[in-house]
């Protein structure tokens, strides 16, 4: 549906749709959007609103809302004999201020994009989720939680209607803990002000209301927690609530309990209703001394503002990286501290936002590993790099690194089409993330400076111009153009070079782009949110490390350059300001970087999903954090989180499972050092194929040009064994599993059960081609496939996007095989969803696809396709024997007892 026909709800229909929603809970929603729209269209009408949509269309708007009010975050609840998680049931919001506010505010005059129903829906149904497991205000002891977002998707605005329903419901004391430096304070601070305190009497852009009564504060954007000469007893007892904005800091901490101190005596028969979010709680906030009676200060401060409170107290951690969270003492316990912060009581996952483009969306997911049920692949958006950190220096125009010259034209480019589409007021961003150091981003700096002066004088010059124009067209054609080819409608959309041509020259001529150094001590990251911020049209490149990671948001980043590496996997989540609310400029979007850290992206990616999907089966068996031990499982040379917050983590090597999965061969070599290597292989596997394949008698698979072949054990055994692959492949394994010798373990180990003795090998192909056919099987023609390069760059391997599709299964499955896809519940099998076909596959049925490559592949000069080409030149693809590279998809069936082969760390204090 295109975006001009979609139908704008307004807020009463909306608003009729969700009591729908209340007094029909057992209903699903596609039956609810049934029902709707036999009234919708004429109450759209009677209010004047043009709803130009088909009834399949407004359907789909009906159901995509219906569904929005379904979506609750996962998670652990924890009750026990005093807790009543119904309380929130018998509320009366009739009398409620802040959240209204609050949610008026986000839908009618949040600038530049208010947010829309849907959204706000979602947001009141996870902040209502939190709060019902906070519990409520007058319940008797302390409760302890987490909530679990991602990276860069709204927590702030999670935890900022938290607070205002908290305060609706009779909470007195908020005190929200905001990271560790001033400027992540601020950024809170700034948002608790919009969204709750309220800057003006009435609604604008700054914010809510003014309330009445006012909140009591005593911090502000520029100051921190000062004690106040007014009591606490005495601001805690009138009818204002109070809020405080504070960072994890010793010397703060400790004036916020030396203030409360004296109102904990005073009020301690009627202690106040407190709530304490902790923002970024894996930070700082954790015990790394693993001593229980003398911990880290801030994490032994924090627990002793918990105790003032202790019985009237609710401690909620939001963090998008849970690892360090997770292995914390859940038995811990000091007198004068109380008990450690595990969160013992709830555990909460938010939805994945709509829009959001998180981790898996940009690396894709190791096999084995489902978002949602469903596989994800790569974005395609990462440009490989053989640059080192060591590049930096004295380095002028002549030497600047080359990826990030790639990456700086990217940049140029990506900034153009957004001017073009979206107006040139609108900010873009780049980043450069190479060293923690603050001398070394001082040589960064001077690098990325050294370039953009070269490309503005070049653009000055007649000769030079037209040079540099060659360059940024070679870029946009072969890169923008048919990255943009294949998503959506509207990133297709992209303007010819010569209207980008136009607006780069404007860009380097007025020195429109601007650099800074971000970290302590230049202090100078943009102001993207205050009305009257010089920065709201910013347009540039950043240079930094950790101030350019946790907390910092980064409007319209573009171009992210990172060669920074860390063997934390948390910490590497938290450097990735790529992530976040980015799909409409998906297309423009490229992070520079190699492969060692684009490999370690993935990992890291099936590690967090996989602990996602525990939340969600942890939920579903009804168990809490303290009786359900929640397990990370990560590549061995990569750690969850830091080593002194892992002391009560055990680990535990865990076998490989290839159950279900599909592992392919995507790589290939681009560097000349390697291309010989990489010829001899394909050669040595075609003969191989032939070896194996000749002497059988073969099946044609209906509506196809494939081929089935059968193995008995042995031959299938040997076949794969035959056959060799890079060293480095990073599909048979990613560095879990080094090579072949696991991937054959595997085999062996499950025949020994009876699994995988019988298989099929397929010979895939088109049934017409442009290029031509190949012979892979003597006497057979086959017409071969075309693929084009996901990554490419200077000297860089080269990885096809996608080798076999999500209905290659549904096409290699045997009659038998799809009438069991067919007949599933609670509903059928799609046929693009290869991993639930594999499930289904007798565990005795192994497959190997066999797929020809035209080494000419998107080579317009043989009639291939538009794509990026396979081969960096038609010289180097002439010399591919046969005119084809061969590549696999070895596909597994699911396997009840096949187990996981990456280090398994969990914590061991918990019951």
């Amino acid at each position: 549906m295109n975006e001009e026909s979609k139908v704008s709800l307004p807020a009463y229909v909306y608003a009729m749709l969700r009591v729908m929603n209340n007094n029909n809970p057992e209903l699903p929603p596609d039956e609810l959007a049934k029902r709707a729209l036999l009234f919708v269209p004429s109450m759209l009408a009677q209010l004047g609103v043009a709803n130009t949509s088909s009834q399949a269309e407004l359907e789909e708007v009906l159901l995509r809302t219906f569904e929005s009010f379904r979506k609750k975050p996962t998670g652990l609840n924890s009750g026990g004999s005093v807790f009543d998680p119904t309380w929130m049931d018998r509320l009366d919001k009739t009398n409620w201020k802040y959240w209204p506010n609050l949610s008026t505010f986000l839908g009618e005059h949040l600038r530049p994009s208010p947010r829309s129903p849907e959204s706000i829906a979602m947001l009141d149904a996870c902040s209502d989720d939190v709060l019902r497991w906070a519990g409520p205000p007058d319940c008797v002891g302390l409760r302890k939680g987490l909530v679990l977002g991602y990276v860069q998707s709204g927590k702030t605005q999670n935890f900022t209607a938290l607070i205002s329903k908290a305060a609706d419901c009779g909470y007195k004391l908020i005190i929200v803990l905001s990271g560790i430096d001033n400027e992540l304070r601020k950024q809170t601070q700034m948002r608790i002000r919009r969204d709750i305190l309220g800057a003006k009497k009435e609604f604008s852009e700054l914010g809510v209301p003014i309330p009445q009564p006012r909140w009591e504060y005593f911090t502000d954007e520029e100051n921190d927690f000062r004690r106040p000469s007014t009591r606490a007893s005495e601001i805690l007892a009138n009818a204002s609530p109070c809020c405080l904005v504070v960072k994890k800091h010793a010397g703060v901490l400790q004036k916020v309990i030396d203030w409360l101190s004296p109102a904990a005596d005073e009020m301690k028969d009627n202690p106040p209703p407190t709530l304490i979010i902790d923002d970024e709680a894996d930070q700082a906030s954790i015990n790394t001394k693993g001593e229980d009676y003398d911990p880290t200060i801030i994490n032994g401060r924090i627990r002793s503002i918990i105790r003032l409170f202790e019985s009237r107290c609710r401690y909620v951690a939001y963090t998008a990286t849970p690892f360090a969270n997770f292995f914390i003492n859940s038995k811990a316990y000091a007198d004068e501290f109380g008990h450690d912060l595990f969160p013992e009581h709830f555990l909460r996952a938010l939805p994945l936002p709509s829009g959001y483009v998180g981790t898996a969306d940009i690396y894709g997911l190791p096999a084995g590993i489902l978002r949602n049920g469903n596989e994800v692949l790569p974005a395609g958006i990462c440009r490989l790099v053989t640059d080192r950190p060591d590049d930096f220096g004295k380095v002028h125009a002549q030497n600047v690194p080359a990826g990030l010259y790639q990456a700086i034209l990217s940049f140029y480019i990506g900034t153009a089409v957004t001017g073009l589409q979206r107006g040139k007021d609108e900010p873009c961003t780049m980043l450069v993330h190479v060293s923690h150091l603050n001398d070394d981003q001082e040589d960064n700096d001077s690098t990325v400076q050294a370039c953009l002066s070269d490309l503005q004088s070049r653009v000055m010059s007649v000769t030079s111009s037209a040079k540099l124009k060659a360059e940024f067209e070679k870029l946009y054609n072969d890169d923008f153009i048919p990255s943009a080819a294949t998503r959506s409608s509207a990133a297709k959309d992209l303007p010819a070079f010569v209207e980008v041509w136009v607006e780069t020259e404007r860009l380097l001529n007025e020195s429109v782009m601007q650099v800074r150094v971000v970290n302590g001590r230049r202090d100078s990251a943009p102001d993207f949110e205050s009305p009257n911020s010089p920065d709201r049209d910013f347009k540039g490149i950043l240079v930094g490390g950790n101030l350019l990671s946790r907390g910092l948001t980064l409007k319209n980043l573009l171009v992210s350059y990172f060669l920074r590496r860390s063997a934390q996997a948390d910490t590497m989540l938290q450097m990735a300001r790529w992530l976040g609310y980015r799909r409409d400029y998906l297309h423009l979007m490229r992070i520079y970087t190699t492969i060692e850290s684009q490999r370690d992206m993935e990992e890291i990616a099936g590690a967090e999903q996989d602990v996602r999907n525990q939340i969600e089966l942890m939920e579903a068996e009804g168990k809490s954090p303290r009786d359900f031990v929640i397990r990370v499982r990560i590549r061995q040379d990569l750690l969850p989180t830091r080593r002194a917050a892992m002391q009560n983590a055990t680990a535990t090597a865990v076998r490989r499972s290839f159950a279900s999965s599909l592992v392919e061969t995507r790589e290939f070599p681009e560097a000349d050092e390697e291309f010989e290597g990489f010829l001899e292989r394909n050669l040595h596997n075609q003969q191989v194929v032939r070896n194996c394949l000749s002497s059988l008698k073969s099946e044609g698979i209906p509506d196809s040009a494939w081929h089935r072949y059968s193995l008995d054990t042995a031959s299938a055994v040997k076949f794969i064994g035959d056959l060799r692959f890079d060293r480095d492949e990073a599909s048979l394994g990613a560095d879990v599993v080094p090579g072949k010798a696991e991937l054959m373990d595997y085999i062996k180990a499950r025949q020994l059960e009876s699994e995988l003795v019988a298989w099929d090998v397929i010979l895939c192909g088109l049934q017409s081609s442009r290029i031509g056919g190949v012979e892979v099987v003597p006497g057979l023609v086959t017409m071969p496939i075309e693929r084009g390069r996901e990554f490419y760059g200077p000297d860089s391997t080269s990885r096809i996007s996608n080798l076999c599709e999500g209905k290659d299964e549904h096409t290699a499955a045997t009659d038998a095989e799809r009438e069991l896809a067919e007949n599933a519940k609670p509903k059928p099998i799609s046929k693009f969803n290869g991993k639930s076909y594999r499930a289904l596959r007798d565990p005795k049925v192994g497959r190997i696809f066999i797929y020809p490559i035209s080494a000419f592949s998107n080579e317009a000069v043989k009639g291939g396709g538009k794509g990026k080409p396979l081969f960096s030149a038609t010289a180097r693809s002439s010399r591919v024997n046969g005119g084809y590279v061969l590549a696999f998809g070895i596909s597994f069936p699911g396997s009840q007892d096949a187990l996981s082969d990456i280090t398994e760390y969990f914590n061991n204090s918990v019951s």
